[in-house]
């Protein structure tokens, strides 16, 4: 019974503790949060880099830790009629 009475408070004086915790580590009275921003706001419009009229299809992008090179690449075919399928790239 004292393990039981033990194993309570101890968990009692956890909760207390995070919980006192957690509201002294927030925000402090009167703070604003920052309010919703557009998904898009830091975002540029979309740039057509394939300047092709056939369907471009699953798109990658990856950039250089060592130069700033990027590299932009994705599928290209001819989604109609199935003639042909392509694997496309440009680098800056």
């Amino acid at each position: 019974m004292k393990t039981t009475h033990r194993s309570l408070l101890l968990s009692a004086g956890l909760v207390l503790a995070s919980t006192v915790l957690g509201v002294a580590g927030g925000a402090p009275a009167g703070a604003a949060s920052p309010g919703p921003t557009s998904p898009l706001a830091d975002w540029s419009p979309p740039v057509n880099v394939s300047q092709s009229a056939w369907y471009d299809n699953t798109p990658s992008i990856s950039a250089s830790p060592l130069n700033g090179g990027v590299t932009v690449s994705w599928e290209q075919r001819d989604d109609p009629n199935g003639t042909f399928g392509a694997v496309e790239e440009r680098t800056n």
